[in-house]
């Protein structure tokens, strides 16, 4: 749905996964909490709710605390998810 241009549903699918206690005790939920902070991204762009910008805000730190186990892994998403949070602030310089 995210790449057919579908935010808002894929928004809404994504905070129910992360409602599933499977789902949250597993790599899964991580790559999970990538996406949902993506999503807020491309959303804040339409519409700047605090609700979006906590969740990107946390996507953001809950991927450096992944960063630190695994940094291989997950630095690259942390780049990227602050790259989007510069480039929404105006900060096209740091987003590079």
């Amino acid at each position: 749905a995210f790449w057919l241009g579908h935010a808002e549903r894929c928004q809404y699918f994504v905070g129910k996964a992360l409602q599933l206690s499977f789902v949250t005790e597993r790599l899964s939920s991580i790559m999970i909490t990538f996406i949902h902070g993506l999503i807020s991204f491309q959303m804040l762009k339409r519409q700047d709710t605090t609700k979006l910008r906590t969740v990107s805000k946390n996507a953001i730190t809950s991927l450096k605390a992944a960063a630190l186990h695994s940094q291989w892994n997950f630095q690259n998403k942390v780049h990227l998810l602050e790259a989007e949070y510069f480039s929404l602030n105006g900060n096209h310089e740091e987003a590079n």
